[in-house]
């Protein structure tokens, strides 16, 4: 029991640092669906894991269950290490922006406070555009890694 809760905890905490993650890359319009595609790797993780595993027992005997669980902790390795690279905590962080179009009182309050050219130029940017061309290659490792 005290493994489960554990467990629960471990996840609990695992998806709230990752949600607050979400909403610093992706505007209101599209934090959603980024959300859900990355809440649905959870699902997509146990499904394989359920494939996995009971194969990998069965190929080796009974001593299949120590490489599944050593196959389990090298693939969540892995992707922790590819994580860690490769996630920052704000989009400015890689001179990205969040994905999404930009709130326009937000934008509109922006550019009326900062008159420099450049700002105006990327506020007029993202405004005719939800998908930045250098935010594209961006949804790969959503989809990937969350």
């Amino acid at each position: 029991m005290v493994l489960y809760i554990l467990t629960g905890m471990g996840s609990g905490l695992a998806n709230v640092p990752l949600m607050g993650l979400v909403s610093h890359w992706f505007q209101k319009d599209t934090r959603g669906r980024a959300a859900g595609t990355m809440l649905s790797g959870n699902g997509l993780a146990i499904v394989f894991s359920g494939l996995m595993v009971p194969w990998i027992n069965v190929s080796l005997g009974p001593e299949g269950w120590r490489t599944g669980w050593l196959v389990i902790g090298v693939i969540s390795l892995g992707v922790a290490v590819i994580s860690g690279i490769l996630l920052r905590n704000d989009p400015i962080d890689m001179g990205l922006d969040p994905v999404g179009r930009p709130d326009p009182v937000r934008a509109a309050a922006q550019a009326a406070t900062d008159n420099s050219p450049s700002v105006k130029g990327v506020v007029s940017a993202l405004s005719m555009n939800p998908f930045p061309a250098k935010n594209r290659r961006t949804g790969g490792l959503w989809c990937t890694w969350g």
